[in-house]
């Protein structure tokens, strides 16, 4: 067998487990994320991408937390990684709510629908961004 097939099942097997545990912790941010979106623009009537903004907010910080101790088991500086974590989750921010505000200014989709769209986007580019720039050496 070719080596280079092998060492990339070797790769992706060395993957799954961190990606299990960063579908896990995404699971439980985009709970958290899309719960208080919900809140703040259903019930306290914040405007869509406000809310959106906080929900996202709140994701990030709970993602940091379970990505650093538990997907990635990081052991560097704090101050480092979340200034890098930070900065690839304004990224992700930015592009998902201009997507948010594309879907529902002009394709008229409603925020609570559209929203849904928009975390799945910045979940792969988090993903990615997390693996190879943030916690490639974990």
């Amino acid at each position: 067998m070719n080596s280079k097939i092998i060492e990339k099942k070797i790769n992706f097997h060395k993957l799954l487990p961190t990606l299990s545990k960063f579908i896990v912790t995404g699971i439980i941010s985009t709970i958290l994320n899309y719960t208080s979106f919900f809140i703040f623009y259903k019930y306290f009537k914040i405007y869509y991408l406000l809310s959106s903004t906080l929900g996202f907010i709140i994701g990030l910080v709970i993602g940091f937390y379970f990505n650093k101790q538990w997907t990635f088991e990081y052991k560097g500086n704090n101050k480092n990684i979340f200034i890098k974590y930070l900065t690839l989750y304004l990224i992700s921010l930015i592009i998902s709510q201009i997507f948010l505000y594309t879907l529902v200014s002009y394709l008229y989709i409603i925020p609570l629908i559209g929203n849904i769209f928009c975390i799945c986007i910045s979940t792969a580019i988090n993903f990615i961004g997390l693996r190879m720039y943030i916690f490639r050496n974990a």
